[in-house]
């Protein structure tokens, strides 16, 4: 500024010598920007009696007919004595004055002879000015007015520079300012927005908006004293800052007084002749609008409104990085919480103490109204526990999730997809809880605002696994002990039919081992197994021994297998006939027919599909069980005869080493992995390092492929009978 000031000194020096006139430049409030040039005692009628170095108010009433002027006034301040004064061609809001005194002309000096010729101090003033300062005529006065309008215009654009330099300075430590507060958690939005308000001469308000619902706004925070904004709200659409909000556009407007956009301050007692805002973005989603106005101004400045948008960018990326670290500590929390949830539920042995942790700890993260788990039982039977439910809401919940989850199928086998519904007009995300295929319940959390769903699903999703998990657990840990008799009663079996006690051990890991391909629950694969246990019993005989369930399936599976064990195959039922209803007995009874001296396959009451899924099964098991034939006794390896070498075919084809060989020669002849070991005297380990890099060489997945590579190359093929 001391710069600017000392050249305009100068041109106002060289002004005042070329002209006669004593010159001076003012701000808006009268004060000098510079020192008077010319002859300084002339000014002193001009002066302030209160205050030295300011204009007086009689002097400074003047000013109030600038307003649009672009060239000087002449203005007879006292009798025949005159001044010009013109207002410095510049940007609001700040003013500067150009005052030149005094001059007179040669018929007013000629008519003030006699005027001051008083005694008083005043008169005496006066009297010097009329015989000493100027007398400008005709030409010389339209000269006189040209030069000021000249030298006004020179010092209105060293001004602005000034200014502009000034205020960029001024932006930057602010721009500094603001941005050092984006690392601090503390850091109030306030304290964000308060270096822009300190730089904007003319900003009487400074405001911010946030979104609250999809159509509303609220005014949050507010700097500018005699401003009623915070708590205010607005519509998308509505007024200046509703339109910002529905275009996205940032905008500014002058002359606003009589605008009915204007309505929303005027109904919070503001009034406003220009007015700015900016949106808020964060990731291509409105956030809020930052505003801000004037009562003085008639429109916003350049610099102020570009600062403004640089503003409204720091604050966006304030608002991105104070997101970021929302979303670290709720992740945080939320793993913590996941992890103290999953070591309680461990350890708890209660089932309705489980549900309970799950819907406080459900409550204690979403903070909506209430939380709820239903649980699905044996037998058609659910309960439901709760937190914020009446009892009438929760007997209704339990009849509509239990007729909307009746034919429910996981996608997943431990856990089922998060889905957001509505309970008397209150959004709720709902969780399945699933484990091996099976539904065991549902997690039922109240939302706040339907926008949070994206928010929690994950997470629910995650704690519902662990729950699933222990809920699971816990009904294994609580089945009757008559629920362990089919253990018993099978090994009974044993001790009156040792042939059919084989048997049906063959069939129940035959059973098992399907119905866990075909995706069925944990426990529908263990009663599929015990039905081929207890299938040589009458299902009369043992059905209050066991599990509702499982006397199902084994009344079921009568119907399929004749008594020696057979399948059955019965004339095409009639319609009114019942057919089977579970898959794991029809399971059960294709694993039985398999284990037969001579199996049988086919029934008119097994589904089509799934005899031709059993029969493809077996397919590839008869693969898997060529390792049983190849581990024959040694004296029975020796009589085979083989055409060609289809091991040294391999050999040739792969570039194994010579201890891969060995080991492949060993597993080809039926040999597990403890022969390997013994017989080449290394560890089980080496053995399964060294079939992994066989398997990799060889292309294959697993022992079962290896040896159907060798049968395919023609070992065993060629059995010589002699």
């Amino acid at each position: 500024m001391d710069e600017y000031i000392a050249l305009l000194q100068q041109l106002q020096d060289t002004y005042a010598s070329d002209t006669g006139i004593c010159l001076l430049v003012t701000d808006g409030e009268g004060r000098g920007l510079t020192r008077p040039s010319g002859k300084a005692e002339w000014l002193r009628p001009l002066e302030d009696r209160n205050e030295a170095g300011r204009l007086s108010p009689e002097a400074m009433a003047l000013t109030g007919s600038f307003e649009g002027l672009s060239r000087p006034i002449e203005y007879e301040f006292r009798p025949g004595i005159k001044l010009m004064a013109m207002p410095i061609p510049g940007r609001a809001p700040r003013r500067f004055y150009l005052w030149a005194a005094f001059f007179t002309d040669s018929r007013a000096r000629l008519l003030l002879q006699s005027y001051y010729e008083g005694e008083e101090s005043e008169g005496a003033l006066y009297r010097e000015l009329r015989d000493s300062v100027p007398e400008l005529n005709g030409e010389r006065k339209r000269q006189l007015s040209a030069k000021l309008g000249a030298m006004a215009s020179i010092t209105g654009r060293l001004m602005q520079t000034d200014t502009e330099q000034t205020t960029g300075k001024r932006q930057l430590a602010a721009i500094r300012e603001i941005s050092a507060g984006l690392d601090r958690p503390e850091n109030r939005l306030k304290d964000s927005l308060q270096p822009f308000f300190a730089l904007g001469d003319g900003l009487d308000f400074l405001g911010l908006a946030f979104k609250q619902d999809e159509t509303r706004f609220q005014v949050v925070e507010v700097l500018g004293e005699g401003f009623s904004l915070s708590g205010s709200s607005f519509s998308l659409g509505e007024g200046f800052l509703g339109q910002t909000a529905a275009t996205r556009q940032a905008g500014r407007w002058g002359n606003v007084s009589r605008d009915p956009r204007i309505l929303f301050f005027r109904q919070n007692n503001v009034q406003v002749k220009a007015l700015f805002s900016y949106p808020l973005v964060r990731e291509g989603e409105i956030i809020g609008i930052l505003f801000g106005g004037s009562r003085s101004l008639t429109d916003i400045p350049d610099a102020m409104y570009d600062f403004g948008q640089t503003l409204c960018s720091i604050l966006s990326s304030q608002f991105v990085l104070r997101s970021l670290r929302e979303d670290r500590n709720a992740h945080f929390m939320r793993l913590s919480m996941l992890m103290e949830i999953s070591r309680t539920v461990t350890m708890v042995q209660d089932l309705k103490r489980v549900l309970f942790i799950l819907i406080d700890m459900s409550l204690s993260l979403v903070e909506g109204p209430f939380a709820a788990a239903l649980l699905t039982r044996t037998g058609g039977k659910a309960q439901m526990v709760s937190r914020g439910l009446s009892h009438s809401q929760v007997e209704a919940s339990i009849l509509e999730l239990s007729e909307r989850y009746e034919t429910f199928e996981p996608e997943d086998p431990f856990y089922g997809r998060a889905v957001l519904t509505e309970i008397q007009g209150v959004p709720v995300l709902e969780c399945p809880l699933v484990y091996r295929y099976e539904l065991l319940g549902v997690l039922l959390v109240a939302l706040r605002h339907r926008g949070h769903f994206e928010e929690y699903r994950d997470f629910m999703m995650a704690l519902s696994i662990a729950v699933s998990g222990a809920i699971h657990r816990i009904r294994e840990d609580e089945r009757p002990r008559g629920y362990d008799s089919p253990a018993l009663l099978h090994l009974a079996m044993k001790q009156w039919d040792a042939d059919a006690y084989e048997r049906t051990l063959k069939a129940r890991d035959l059973a098992a081992e399907f119905a866990r391909s075909r995706g069925l629950t944990e426990r529908e694969e263990r009663l599929t197994g015990e039905a081929c246990m207890l299938s040589g019993y009458d299902p009369e005989l043992v059905k209050n021994e066991v599990e509702p369930e499982l006397a199902v399936i084994l009344d079921e599976l009568s119907g399929l297998t004749a008594a020696d064990g057979e399948l059955d195959l019965p004339e095409p039922p009639q319609p009114e006939q019942t057919q089977p209803r579970k898959e794991t007995s029809q399971i059960a009874a294709l694993a039985l027919g398999s284990v037969q001296a001579e199996p049988k396959l086919g029934t008119a009451r097994i589904r089509a599909d799934l005899l031709a899924a059993f029969t493809a099964f077996l397919t590839r098991k008869e693969t898997v069980d060529l390792e049983v034939t190849l581990g024959e006794t040694a004296a029975a390896r020796d009589d085979l005869a083989f055409r060609g070498d289809p091991l040294q075919a391999i050999r040739d084809m792969h570039s194994l080493s010579s201890r891969e060989q060995e080991v492949l020669s060993l597993v080809a002849t039926g040999a597990s992995n403890r022969d390997v070991a013994e017989t080449l005297f290394i560890s089980e380990h080496t053995v399964k390092n060294h079939m992994t890099n066989i398997f990799h060489k060889l292309g294959v997945n697993d022992r079962s492929q290896l040896i159907a590579m060798v049968y395919q190359l023609g070992y065993n093929h060629a059995y010589d009978p002699e």
